[in-house]
C-alpha cells in the first residue's frame, strides 16, 4: 500500500469514529456505568450476608432479623436493577454481566441469606412452641402439654433440617443451641410423663371395651414410668393412674399371667393384681423369707429332670406386688420338664381378693451364658462385680482376670484374685494384687478375662466376657 492510499485510509477512520461518537456522546459512559452498578450490586449481595454472618461471628449472637431483611430487600432490588441496565445497555459483555451477577446471587442471596431467613423464621417458630409448652406445664396441663409434646416431636424429626442447611457452621451451630436444643431437652425432660399419659388412656379404653388384656399391659406400662414423672404432673398422674387401676381391679379376675424360669435357678410368676405378700412368703420363724409352703408346687415330668423343694425358695416381691420371684435353694438347679400349680384361693390379692388356680408346664433348660453387668471399685485394692446371672466360683484363685491401667498391665499390678463363691450370688469380689492409687484411677482401670477363667451360672455355663470391662468408681 502507498503512503497516499495509507494516509487516505487512516483519514476516513478517523472521521467515521469521530462521527460515531458524535452520534452516541454516553457509550463510554454507559459502560462505565454497567460495570459500577453491577459491582455495586454484587457488594450489597456480600453485605447482606455479613448483615447476619458477622453479627454472629464476632458477638455470637443474632442480628436483628428486620436489619437483616432490610438489606436482603435492597440486595433483591440491586439484582433487579443491574440486570434491567445490563440488558438495555451491557453490549458486547452483557451475557458475561449477566452471568456473573446471577453467580453472585445464588452464591450469596440464594445459598446463604435465603437459607438463613427460612431457617431463622422457622427456629423462631420452634421456639414459640416450646413456649407453649413451658406454659402448659406451668399451668399443669397434661392435655395441652402432650399436644405439644407431640407437635414438637414431629417438628424435631422431620423439618429441623432446615437448620442444617445454613450456610456457615457458627451459625448453624447457634441456631441449633439456641432453638433445637432447648425444644428438644423440654420435650425429652417430659418423655416419662407423657407415656404415663398416654399409656393410661390405652388403658383406660381398654377398660371400657373389656380388653382387659390389654388395660393390664397399659397399666403395667404406665406404672413403670410413673416415678419417672416430672413434680409439674407427678399429683395429677398418680391419681389418674389410682382411678384406672381402680376400674380395671373391678372387673379383672386376680390370676397369674404367666410363668417362666428366668435361669437355672429362679422361677418368675407374674400376676395380674398386686399380691398380699403374706400369702406368699412366710414373714418369721426359721423358714422366714422363703415361699409360703403349699401354695405353689413344682413337680418334675420326666426322669431327667432335676428336682427342686420349692417351698424352701427364698421368695421376693416386686414394688408393685405383681411378680413373684423364686430362688431355689443351695445346689438345686432347674434343668427338664416340670408341672407348675397354684392352689386356688392359696393366694390372695392386697384387696384380699383370691387368685384363680392355675397350672402350666415348663421346659427348661440354661444354655445362656451370665455376663458381668458392672465392674465397680468398692476399696482400694477391691472390685464388686455384677452379673446377669448368679454365678459360682468353686476355687479362689488368680485364673480368671487380670488389670489394665491406663490400658497397660503393670507388673507390680495385674494379678487379681477372684473369692471362692460355692453358693451362688449375682456378686463376686475380686481382689488387686495391690492398692491402686489416684494417679491410677486418673489413667482409667480395665480387667480383662483370662483363658482359664472358670466363673460359672448353676448349670456351668462359664461367664462370657467380649473385651475389657471398664471398673467405674
Amino acid at each position: 500500500m502507498n503512503k497516499k492510499k495509507a494516509v487516505k485510509i487512516a483519514t476516513a477512520s478517523a472521521i467515521a469514529a469521530s462521527a460515531f461518537i458524535a452520534a452516541n456522546p454516553a457509550a463510554p459512559q454507559a459502560a462505565a456505568n454497567v460495570d459500577a452498578v453491577v459491582n455495586k450490586a454484587k457488594a450489597q449481595f456480600k453485605k447482606a450476608y455479613y448483615t447476619y454472618s458477622q453479627t454472629v461471628t464476632d458477638t455470637g449472637k443474632f442480628a436483628d432479623i428486620k436489619k437483616v431483611y432490610a438489606e436482603y430487600n435492597k440486595a433483591k432490588k440491586a439484582y433487579a436493577d443491574a440486570v434491567a441496565l445490563v440488558k438495555k445497555a451491557g453490549g458486547a459483555k452483557k451475557e458475561a454481566y449477566l452471568a456473573d451477577l446471577d453467580a453472585a446471587y445464588k452464591e450469596y442471596i440464594t445459598k446463604r441469606v435465603v437459607t438463613y431467613l427460612d431457617a431463622y423464621n422457622y427456629a423462631v417458630k420452634l421456639d414459640e412452641m416450646r413456649k407453649e409448652l413451658e406454659a402448659a406445664v406451668a399451668a399443669k396441663d397434661i392435655d395441652k402439654a402432650e399436644e405439644l409434646y407431640h407437635k414438637i416431636s414431629y417438628e424435631l424429626k422431620f423439618r429441623t433440617v432446615i437448620l442444617d442447611r445454613v450456610y456457615g457452621k457458627t451459625t448453624r451451630d447457634l441456631l441449633r443451641v439456641k432453638f433445637k436444643v432447648k425444644a428438644q431437652t423440654l420435650r425429652d425432660s417430659l418423655v416419662y410423663d407423657i407415656t404415663v399419659s398416654m399409656k393410661l388412656r390405652v388403658a383406660e379404653e381398654a377398660i371400657n371395651k373389656g380388653d382387659l388384656d390389654a388395660a393390664e399391659k397399659a397399666l403395667e406400662e404406665a406404672e413403670n414410668a410413673l416415678a419417672k414423672v416430672t413434680d409439674a404432673f407427678k399429683a395429677k398422674l398418680t391419681s389418674k393412674a389410682t382411678t384406672v387401676k381402680a376400674a380395671y381391679n373391678a372387673k379383672a379376675t386376680p390370676k397369674v399371667a404367666n410363668v417362666r424360669a428366668i435361669n437355672a435357678t429362679e422361677l418368675v410368676i407374674h400376676f395380674n393384681k398386686a399380691i398380699d405378700k403374706s400369702t406368699v412368703i412366710e414373714a418369721s420363724g426359721a423358714n422366714a423369707g422363703t415361699l409360703v409352703d403349699g401354695v405353689i408346687t413344682v413337680s418334675s415330668l420326666d426322669k431327667d429332670s432335676h428336682p427342686v423343694t420349692i417351698n424352701d425358695a427364698v421368695a421376693t416381691l416386686s414394688g408393685n406386688g405383681k411378680t413373684l420371684t423364686l430362688k431355689l435353694k443351695d445346689n438345686e438347679v432347674f434343668d427338664g420338664l416340670y408341672k407348675v400349680s397354684i392352689t386356688k384361693g392359696a393366694i390372695k390379692t392386697t384387696d384380699g381378693k383370691e387368685v384363680a388356680g392355675y397350672t402350666a408346664t415348663i421346659k427348661t433348660g440354661d444354655h445362656v451364658a451370665p455376663t458381668i453387668t458392672k465392674a465397680q471399685l468398692t476399696g482400694t485394692n477391691k472390685i464388686t462385680l455384677t452379673f446377669s446371672e448368679p454365678v459360682i466360683n468353686a476355687t479362689g484363685d488368680a485364673k480368671d482376670f487380670e488389670l489394665y491401667i491406663g490400658r497397660a498391665k503393670v507388673a507390680s499390678n495385674d494379678t487379681i484374685t477372684t473369692a471362692q463363691q460355692t453358693t451362688a450370688g449375682t456378686t463376686l469380689v475380686l481382689t488387686l494384687e495391690a492398692p491402686v492409687t489416684a494417679a491410677d484411677l486418673a489413667k482409667g482401670l480395665t480387667i480383662k478375662a483370662l483363658d482359664t477363667i472358670d466363673i460359672t451360672d448353676a448349670v456351668g455355663n462359664k461367664v462370657s466376657v467380649h473385651g475389657s470391662v471398664k471398673v467405674v468408681q
